[in-house]
């Protein structure tokens, strides 16, 4: 997570604030800011608006935004800052650009770019003052490790409407979809809009939303050919003069035509910031309203993608004052949101995290499978089969996690899912080849695509082909993982093994399977490893739901055992092994626990 928070609260200046959240205990693994002073002793002002994570084989992030190191002098405005942080908080990278005149350039949206490097959106003020445009440039690595400008020119200044930026942009189709929220015409009412660019970054189309008065952008999601676009529009009060303010979406096609076009809310004001897709390929909209006391409350919204109807509103928390500012998917279908909060008048906003399940309209299935050690020999395919019996009739959605898959040069490699006479390419040779795939999950809601990255691939991906191809049909029956080597055998002697996989299925509430089911999974599984981080030793607590042999081992990053825990038969109940790292490397390790045919996995960071 990036934002800002303010270091002195008489002058309103403010600080980089980045947080990383373990995504099993959710407790805060990294909680770092940045700042500075110039040589009069006054603090920067600096505020980011936009991270994504970078593709390295050690996780770092690049947080865009602006910077005023001065404040006092008009010759050096705010200019666009980039920084690059490691996992652990420490700086790699961080530059100023576009400060040495009297232009006022912000980063608002940055994202893998075509070509390489990153396209980044920006608010541009020309002098100081003047209209808002946006400005669009392309930063790429050098072999020094610093990202400047490649592209000639090295901007690009977008107009929009008579006054108006894109805090919003993303890869679409040849080019790029850029939105935001700009006045559109002379009575000074802002409207949504949307602007397409070609990939050398010239304007191509400009297409505006909204209802009669002001409209405010939140955020869009690009499926397929389909944008959603999700905002803050103002309706008229029936019987009155007075306009409040609603959650606006609306569906466009691929050029940005409307299809259909809502807002949502009742008789209270509603502010939309997200919109995303759920497992089942409705909306999901997340930011906040006000209650009658007039306190911001959080606020989630679940919509029908095809028609636009509205599917239910959940409210949560009873706060003085919060809101969803992101949400993103989480593996088992449910949702991570992040925002602020302050139980009162007194309190200070904090950062607030919540986790969410996929609802009682839908069950989640994750059939694991581990230990598998089925090797892929050159110039030939390997698969594995996973027979699912099940009741219901109908798929909502599926997940294919790649859990490890241990091979010297992916790039060689093409990875596919089959089911019921029907095959989705989930990997096909990714350009940047390498060793490994780790926890590589693919599904269709996703956006990042395996060609942006480098191997080793660790994370969520959008597939090759759609796994849409599967829904609607009934889950039951073989589901094949297949795997393609088409290199030869020159390469380093390594390991060439699909070590396991697991299949995730969202499909009717009533499904159930012959395969572990979510009543035995509630008895069953590792706890959280204490101490985390571990320094000499750690306890590993584990159910077992069933007598039965029992494997309990340990795994470092690169998929290789170090250790094996248990491996013995184990009565029902809960039970308890010590572990001492000794002489391991520091970093992440995953704790595998196997007994009845279930699998629970733990993560846990080596310190020193």
């Amino acid at each position: 997570m990036v934002g800002s928070r303010k270091i002195q609260a008489t002058n309103g200046y403010s600080e980089v604030m980045v947080m990383r959240v373990d995504d099993e205990s959710y407790e805060i693994a990294m909680n770092k800011t940045f700042g500075g002073e110039n040589h009069q002793g006054i603090p920067w002002d600096q505020v980011a608006y936009d991270m994504i994570i970078t593709p390295m084989p050690v996780i770092s992030y690049l947080v865009t935004g602006y910077r005023d190191t001065t404040l006092t002098s008009a010759t050096t405005p705010p200019g666009l800052f980039l920084t690059q942080v490691w996992g652990n908080g420490s700086v790699l990278f961080d530059s100023l650009y576009f400060n040495n005149n009297l232009h006022h350039i912000a980063g608002r949206s940055i994202q893998p770019a075509i070509g390489g490097g990153y396209i980044i959106a920006c608010s541009f003020r020309e002098d100081g003052g003047g209209t808002d445009q946006t400005l669009v440039t392309r930063m790429v690595k050098n072999e020094e490790g610093r990202y400047g400008t490649v592209d000639m020119p090295s901007y690009r200044i977008i107009p929009v409407g008579l006054n108006g930026y894109a805090r919003w942009i993303r890869q679409f189709g040849d080019g790029y979809l850029m939105g935001g929220t700009a006045y559109n015409t002379p009575n000074t009412k802002m409207d949504l809009f949307i602007q397409k660019l070609d990939a050398d970054r010239n304007f191509e189309w400009e297409k505006f939303y909204g209802w009669e008065e002001s409209d405010e952008f939140g955020d869009a999601l690009i499926h397929g050919d389909t944008v959603y676009i999700a905002g803050t529009g103002k309706v008229l009060v029936p019987g009155t003069t007075f306009y409040k303010e609603q959650i606006y979406v609306n569906r466009v096609d691929a050029s940005g035509e409307v299809v259909w076009e809502n807002t949502y809310g009742g008789t209270l004001r509603h502010f939309a910031n997200k919109v995303m897709m759920t497992g089942e390929g409705d909306l999901l909209v997340a930011g906040f309203y006000y209650d009658a006391s007039m306190h911001s409350q959080m606020i989630l919204m679940k919509i029908d993608a095809q028609t636009g109807d509205s599917l239910w509103t959940q409210e949560y928390g009873d706060f003085y004052s919060a809101g969803i500012r992101d949400a993103i998917r989480t593996e088992d279908y449910g949702y991570l949101t992040v925002g602020r909060a302050n139980y009162s008048a007194t309190q200070s906003p904090t950062v607030y995290v919540m986790k969410l399940d996929h609802g009682n309209e839908t069950a989640h299935l994750s059939i694991p499978r581990h230990f598998l050690d089925i090797p892929i020999a050159p110039a030939s395919t390997a698969t594995d089969v996973i027979n699912f019996t099940a009741d219901a009739d109908e798929i909502y959605g599926v997940r294919v996690q790649i859990d490890s898959l241990l091979h010297p040069s992916v790039g060689d490699l093409e990875v596919s899912i089959s089911h019921g006479g029907k095959t989705a390419t989930l990997a096909d040779r990714p350009i940047h080849s390498g060793e490994n795939f780790l926890r590589t999950s693919f599904g269709d809601m996703e956006y990042r695509q395996l060609d942006w990255d480098y191997a080793p691939y660790t994370g969520r991906y959008l597939p090759e082909d759609p796994l849409s191809v599967f829904l609607s049909s009934s889950p039951a029956g073989d589901w094949t993982l297949s795997v393609t080597d088409h290199g030869g055998g020159a390469l380093k002697a390594t390991s060439r093994v699909l070590e396991g996989w697991t299949l995730n299925l969202l499909t009717e509430a009533t499904a159930v399977s012959t395969m572990p089911i979510q009543e035995m999974l509630a008895n069953f599984g590792l706890e959280q490893i204490r101490p985390n981080p571990i320094g000499q030793e750690a306890f590993i607590s584990f159910r077992i739901s069933t007598p039965g042999p029992v494997k309990l081992k340990v795994y470092n990053q690169l998929g290789q055992m170090v250790e094996q825990l248990a491996n013995e038969d184990l009565p029902e109940g809960v039970h308890e092994r010590m572990w001492q790292p000794g002489s391991l490397a520091p970093g992440a390790y995953f704790f595998h626990l196997e007994s009845g045919g279930m699998i629970s996995v733990r993560k846990a960071v080596l310190a020193r």
